[in-house]
C-alpha cells in the first residue's frame, strides 16, 4: 500500500475496515463481536446416527435360538401333562367286572358237553362199529341214522360221532386193507371205493391215505 497513517501512533483501519494500521505495519483486523456470535448461534448440523445393520447370519441364530426356547417349552409341557396322568390311580389300569357281568358270562359259557340218552345210546353203538370195521366219519353217522342201521336220529348220531376222538385217517387204512384181503385193487380203484357215496365215503385225502399205507399205490 501507497498511503500512510497520519499519526503513527493511533491505530487506524482502512476505508474498508479490514486492516490495522500499528504503527508498525497493516494487520488485518480481528472479527467483529457480532460476527462471531452469529457464528455460535448457527446451529451445528451433525450426521444421523448411523443405525447398525444386522447381518445375516445373527438373524438366523436369533430365530434358531427363538425356535429352541419353543420347543424346551413344549416338551416341558408335555413331561408335566405325563406326570400328571400317571399320578392319576386309575390310568392304565383294567376296570373290574361287575357281579352281575361275571355271572352272565359264566351262565353263557357252556360247563361241558352234555349228551342226552339217546346220544350216550348212539355212542355206545359207535364204538360198538368201530370196534368192528373202519369207518369213515360219515359212514358211521349214516349207519347209526339209517332205517336198516340203528335208527337214530341224524342230529343225534352226528352228535355222537363227534364227541369221539377217532383218527379218520387211521379207519381209512382198516378198511383199505379189508377191502385187498377180499379182492385186488389198483391204487385208484381202492381210492374211489374208499372215497365213493356208495363205497365208504372217506374224504379223499383220507382214502388216499388209506391206499398208499395199505400198500395199494
Amino acid at each position: 500500500m501507497s498511503e500512510s497513517p497520519p499519526n503513527p501512533s493511533t491505530p487506524q483501519r482502512s476505508a474498508d475496515g479490514l486492516w490495522e494500521w500499528n504503527g508498525t505495519q497493516w494487520t488485518a483486523t480481528q472479527a467483529p463481536p457480532g460476527s462471531q456470535q452469529v457464528a455460535q448461534s448457527a446451529p451445528v448440523m451433525q450426521s444421523p446416527p448411523q443405525v447398525p445393520v444386522k447381518k445375516k447370519g445373527h438373524l438366523i441364530r436369533n430365530v434358531g435360538i427363538v425356535v429352541g426356547a419353543l420347543l424346551l417349552v413344549g416338551i416341558g409341557v408335555a413331561i408335566a401333562s405325563s406326570g400328571g396322568s400317571n399320578n392319576n390311580p386309575t390310568a392304565g389300569t383294567t376296570t373290574a367286572s361287575s357281579p352281575a357281568v361275571t355271572a352272565a358270562a359264566t351262565a353263557k359259557a357252556p360247563a361241558g358237553p352234555t349228551l342226552t340218552n339217546q346220544q350216550k345210546n348212539a355212542v355206545r353203538s359207535a364204538q360198538s362199529y368201530l370196534n368192528l370195521e373202519g369207518f369213515s366219519r360219515q359212514g358211521l353217522i349214516d349207519q347209526l341214522s339209517s332205517s336198516a342201521g340203528d335208527g337214530y336220529s341224524v342230529q343225534d348220531a352226528t352228535i355222537a360221532v363227534d364227541s369221539l376222538n377217532v383218527d379218520w385217517n387211521a379207519q381209512a387204512v382198516r378198511s383199505a386193507k379189508a377191502y385187498l384181503q377180499l379182492e385186488a385193487f389198483s391204487c385208484s380203484g381202492l381210492i374211489q371205493q374208499l372215497d365213493s357215496d356208495a363205497g365208504d365215503k372217506y374224504t379223499v385225502a383220507q382214502a388216499t391215505y388209506g391206499a398208499q399205507q395199505a400198500g395199494a399205490c
